[in-house]
């Protein structure tokens, strides 16, 4: 504080430190365009990577025999969900024990959806979805993790495009545990002219 005073006393150098002042907010106000620093005067342009920019490519690892399964992206956070159970047996889709590793290497759990409804707590625990013999399921699904960011306005993105994502399904029959895999890929999207 007594520098500061000192200042104001010394005319000559209250006039450099307000030169110094006024370069400084202008070069902050400039934009800065050549090191790259966003101008607070204009709106932030969007950000190049989107998860629409990628078509999100499922190819199956680990199949079940007789029970195959089909994930499609429905967009956003939603994926779809198909599963025809061709055998004679009762098969179960444990939620609580499926899920996503992505390309970062982080778990996350997959939640059902109902409708078009999202739930707001995805820490409850699901029921198991029963699959008849010879019958077909079909249901939404996101991850809970995807549902907490679109909850904060935001959309899952691949952290490493390069890499891939891993869906893992548990389901039990005749008291087994079986589990089907499917790996999912990210292919840029071609622009059309």
């Amino acid at each position: 504080m007594t520098n500061l005073v000192a200042t104001w006393q010394r005319p000559h150098l209250t006039s450099i430190w307000l030169r110094w002042m006024l370069v400084a907010i202008t070069f902050a106000l400039s934009g800065c365009a050549e090191l790259g620093l966003p101008n607070p005067t204009q709106p932030p342009r969007a950000e190049t990577t989107r998860a629409s920019e990628y078509q999100q490519v499922i190819t199956v690892l680990k199949p079940i025999d007789n029970l195959p399964v089909t994930i499609t992206h429905e967009g956003g956070i939603r994926y779809r969900l198909q599963v025809k159970n061709n055998s004679s047996d009762l098969h179960k889709l444990i939620w609580d024990d499926s899920s996503y590793v992505s390309t970062s290497g982080i778990s996350i759990r997959l939640i059902r959806l109902s409708g078009k409804k999202i739930p707001d707590n995805v820490l409850a625990p699901q029921a198991t979805a029963p699959i008849a013999a010879h019958s077909e399921y079909q249901t939404s699904f996101s991850g809970d993790r995807w549902i907490e960011l679109a909850q904060e306005g935001g959309l899952p993105r691949p952290k490493d495009a390069l890499r891939k994502g891993l869906f893992s399904l548990v389901f039990a029959s005749r008291g087994k545990r079986l589990e089907w895999q499917g790996e999912m890929a990210f292919v840029a999207k071609k622009n059309r002219p």
